[in-house]
């Protein structure tokens, strides 16, 4: 009888510990749709180290063991003519959230550089003037110890393709 009591008392205290904890959470598009993926493909981009220009998403601060959970870079080249690029960042928890969006003026053969600070699983939205937009994701996994980053390349006839790489190193235990 008193194993039945406290399962009872369990449940009240724990339902009553949650109420109004549902209002803190952040609200979201319920009809978000995200365009058809970017074609995966082997490339090597041969990006220079001189971006168009660098954006930082999200910050280092809080992030636990920074030497194991690493940033990500996103990069996005214009493989083609000069163009206006716009690039959205969803971050993915119990639904995708807005992290970032914004246009850039991209001239031809040079690419923008953007930084993932923050471990999490994304969704990336890229969309140019002259082509239809694309999804990209990255995982979470790739936020570890190695060096990673994930490149979108839009042609010059507009199709886009994405290549993920990594150092794919072992990480220490700690």
């Amino acid at each position: 009888m008193e194993r039945r009591r406290f399962l009872a008392l369990l449940g009240t205290v724990g339902a009553g510990g949650l109420a109004g904890c549902t209002g803190r959470l952040p609200t979201f598009d319920e009809n978000m749709q995200f365009p058809p993926a970017a074609r995966d493909a082997e490339f090597d981009p041969q990006l220079d180290a001189s971006p168009a220009e660098r954006v930082d998403i999200g910050s280092r601060f809080g992030v636990l063991r920074p030497a194991n959970n690493g940033p990500h870079a996103f990069n996005v080249w214009n493989d083609g003519p000069d163009r206006e690029i716009t690039v959205s960042v969803y971050r993915n928890s119990l639904r995708p959230f807005k992290t970032f969006e914004r246009a850039f003026d991209v001239d031809g053969d040079t690419h923008v550089a953007l930084t993932l600070h923050r471990p999490a699983n994304y969704t990336a939205v890229v969309a140019a003037e002259d082509s239809q937009a694309s999804t990209v994701g990255v995982a979470r996994s790739n936020f570890d110890c190695n060096e990673s980053a994930t490149t979108v390349a839009i042609r010059e006839n507009g199709q886009m393709e994405s290549s993920t790489w990594s150092t794919t190193m072992g990480c220490g235990p700690f």
